[in-house]
């Protein structure tokens, strides 16, 4: 080349680096603001190029161009640390390097290492919070390492106590507690959270978690059921408040059921449940009016039911003897199960079919002109049969069977209408039939009905004794015959597995009856049977009659007071009983067999036995009406959440309150005269209060409003009591105070003096303020009211004891 041209190319070329020089120094960013800026540019360009590269075609050419676009990502930050190393932007340069970092990372242990590094390096990074909380995410999901990430969380809590992330922290690290099964600390974490930070979402969600864990997992369903009211309370109106306000109602309803089987578990020997289910929407719905106007009298039945366990079938024939005590303006009304499905209504030996509806569980039977005036008798021929499921407790099964009036196996007037039966039962071998009243031995006496199957056999029992009840039993039984007091045929049939329990139930028979004649009377059937059946919930006591549940044989021994129980209903329920119109309630009948088995108790354990059955009494209502809305005994159903505790034990407890003010020889009289003035009737409140005022010589009608027409319980509080010497002895003024409205009643004071000599003194409470002058011979020391826990009180030291020692 010639000089002259070399020269022009070296200018040239110069020229050329001069202005690369000079465009690299224009563009080259001039503060650490521009360098973010610029890095910020490039990184999404290259971003975009990443995402285009993942989504075409895969394989080697496109990891490798990926890996070239994240190095050219960190390069940028690098080379911005690099040139502006103690700059702000040098941080977010490193934030953007460790955000790069951790999503290529695949190890989750190495993630945890680059957070850990980078916040040790730059321990207060605004993102530090945002962090740690990736970190607990890391060590509680990838790694499996639920008491690491816990650590992290609380120390988020501790760092950031006033910001919204603190309540998430603890609410995460109570979660994980409960998810590794330490239900006792996540219960404390979440309790903890709700109390540190009330107004955030947190602390409604933790207490709901919280509510659960006692409910599930902690068996503290009272606890439950208090945070689940404290929810709804704080949430009214909303969708956690609604559900929260369920969970409470669902428990209270669990925790009532749960304390009334152990009550009746430790009462009874088991846990006895409700068969009835009749509400007084049924009872004064239109239909049960009219049955009950109707002035229909049932005068006797004649039934043959055949029973078939293996297709759960019965088929009846059934005729009812009856009086028309009115003139009928409509069609007869009757009762049946709508299971059964009738094949015909007769009359006149089944010689005149008669016109009939359906309508639900009722019948209506059109009769002729000349049988629809007062005084007409007729028989009613039924034809009928069905399959029996579970019926409020009864079933027909391979088992056994059970079926009772409540039912409406057979066609039924009112509620409270006393009859005779004749009852004739075919079922297959090896089953037996029970029936109520005494066995008939010549079968032609009995009900005709058509042969018998090949393989079935026909018994037949016979009640004189008037009774609103008709109930069979069936079951492959060994039975035990013997004779009870005064000569009365008494039998156990038990399950073949349960033979061996047969010698101690007779013994509970002879001995309940042995106490409650001198009481109540003579036995009044001609004869007391007590049948196993399966499914049954409990006991049920029908004329000469007893069921008893399967259930009661989960556990060693015979539960001798629910036994006696069972038989006391051969008197309160059986030979007496209700009608369920207004004044004519199941107090009436549950709450003096209730009180017959305490004074079982009494006869048979002695005092102290049924003192404590007595206290166990009161505590078990007092607990149920912390639970559930108290209601009068008065206005009490079947279906009444407190129906047990209200017409059992609170009834019962009516009862000993009542003894006390009459005294023992006027109560007990009471009973006796009541049982024999209206055996084969439904009995009344009033026809037992006017009799009791009778006997007392003083009128009651106080006792019985304040017993049965309140809700709670009397209330009497010493408020303060002063001692006087009056040389002779001693004078204590007891002043007593009682929520309105007040209750009167009799009660005994237990005094007790410094020398340890004791005196009972007697006096009547009545009115919201009470005054009494007690004296004693010698200087008190203490003092009881009620110590025999006669009356139905709030028992608690502070409310009915005084130590006069104390300041």
């Amino acid at each position: 080349m010639k000089p002259k041209s070399l020269l022009l190319a070296v200018a040239m070329a110069a020229t050329l680096a001069i202005g690369v020089g000079l465009l690299w120094i224009g563009t080259r960013p001039r503060s650490p603001e521009q360098a973010l800026e610029k890095a910020e540019t490039r990184e999404v360009r290259l971003l975009e190029q990443i995402d285009a590269t993942e989504d075409g075609p895969a394989g080697n050419a496109a990891d490798e161009a990926i890996a070239e676009l994240e190095t050219r990502i960190d390069g940028l930050w690098l080379d911005l640390i690099e040139d502006w190393p103690e700059s702000s932007e040098a941080i977010e340069a490193r934030r953007r390097l460790l955000a790069h970092a951790l999503r290529r990372e695949g190890d989750p242990a190495a993630r945890v290492e680059l957070i850990d590094g980078f916040l040790t390096e730059i321990p207060e990074h605004a993102d530090r919070p945002d962090l740690l909380w990736q970190k607990a995410e890391i060590q509680r999901d990838e790694l499996a390492d639920p008491l690491a990430a816990v650590e992290t969380f609380r120390l988020i809590e501790a760092e950031y106590p006033e910001d919204e992330i603190a309540p998430r922290a603890a609410l995460a690290l109570a979660r994980i507690y409960e998810s590794i099964h330490e239900f006792d600390a996540a219960e404390g974490e979440y309790a903890r959270l709700a109390q540190a930070y009330p107004t955030s979402p947190e602390a409604t969600e933790a207490e709901m978690h919280r509510a659960a864990l006692l409910e599930d997992k902690l068996d503290r369903k009272r606890e439950a059921a208090q945070v689940y009211q404290k929810v709804a309370k704080a949430n009214p109106g909303s969708a956690t408040g609604q559900m929260a306000e369920r969970r409470r109602d669902k428990l209270l309803g669990e925790i009532k059921q749960s304390e009334q089987d152990k009550y009746y578990s430790d009462t009874y020997g088991l846990a006895e449940q409700n068969p009835f289910d009749i509400t007084r929407e049924e009872l004064n719905s239109p239909s049960m009016r009219r049955l009950r106007a109707q002035g229909l009298d049932a005068i006797h039945y004649r039934v043959h039911v055949r029973m078939e366990p293996e297709t759960a079938r019965i088929d009846v024939d059934a005729v009812l003897a009856a009086e028309l005590v009115r003139d009928l303006d409509k069609p007869l009304l009757l009762a049946l199960n709508p299971a059964l499905d009738i094949q015909n209504i007769a009359l006149d030996h089944a010689e005149r079919d008669v016109s009939f509806e359906r309508g639900g569980p009722f019948v209506e039977i059109i009769l002729p002109d000349e049988l629809s005036t007062a005084g007409s008798q007729f028989d009613l021929h039924f034809r009928y049969g069905g399959t029996v499921g579970l019926w409020r407790g009864d079933s027909l099964t391979t088992a056994g069977a059970s079926l009772r009036t409540d039912v409406k196996w057979y066609p039924q007037t009112v509620f409270g209408d006393f009859f005779t039966q004749q009852v004739t039962l075919d079922c297959p071998e090896p089953y037996s039939g029970i029936a109520q009243g005494i066995a008939i031995k010549k079968l032609e006496e009995a009900f005709a009905a058509e042969d018998l199957r090949e393989g079935w056999h026909r018994a037949a029992w016979r009640q004189a004794t008037p009774s609103q009840w008709m109930t069979v039993a069936l079951g492959r039984y060994e039975s035990l015959r013997f004779e009870g007091p005064g000569g009365v045929p008494m039998e156990v049939h038990l399950a073949a597995d349960h033979e061996g329990d047969a010698e101690a139930y007779a013994d509970v028979m002879r001995s309940a009856v042995e106490e409650y004649e001198p009481i109540f009377g003579t036995f009044p059937y001609e004869r007391l049977a007590v049948v196993e059946v399966p499914d049954f919930p409990g006991g049920y006591g029908a004329p000469s009659l007893v069921l008893i549940g399967s259930i009661a044989f989960t556990r060693p021994g015979v539960p001798a007071k629910f036994l006696a129980h069972e038989i006391a209903h051969q008197w309160w329920g059986d030979l007496i009983s209700i009608d369920l119109t207004e004044d004519s309630i199941p107090w009436l009948t549950e709450a003096f067999a209730t009180y017959a088995d305490a004074i079982y108790t009494e006869r048979t354990d002695g005092p102290d036995a049924f003192l404590t059955q007595i206290r166990a009494m009161g505590n078990f209502y007092r607990e149920n009406i912390v639970l559930l809305r108290d209601r009068p005994i008065a206005e009490t159903l079947f279906t009444n959440p407190m129906y047990r505790s209200l017409m059992y034990e609170k009834g019962a407890l009516v009862l000993h309150s009542l003894r006390r003010e009459m005294g023992d020889d006027a109560f007990f009289a009471l009973l006796g005269r009541f049982l024999e003035k209206h055996a084969g009737a439904a009995v009344t409140v009033s026809d037992f209060a006017a009799l009791a005022s009778e006997i007392h010589g003083r009128d009651l009608a106080w006792f019985f409003e304040q017993s049965l027409d309140r809700t709670g319980y009397a209330r009497p509080k010493i408020e303060a009591a002063t001692i006087e010497s009056d040389g002779a002895g001693y004078r204590i003024a007891l002043d007593l105070t009682q929520p309105d409205p007040p209750y009167r009643m009799t009660v005994d004071i237990d005094i007790e003096t410094l020398g340890g000599s004791k005196y009972a003194r007697e006096a009547v409470i009545d009115g919201p303020e009470t005054r009494l002058i007690l004296a004693v011979p010698s200087a008190p020391a203490r003092l009881r009211i009620d110590p025999d826990s006669w009356h139905l009180l709030d028992s608690r030291p502070e409310m009915l004891e005084y130590d006069f020692a104390s300041p």
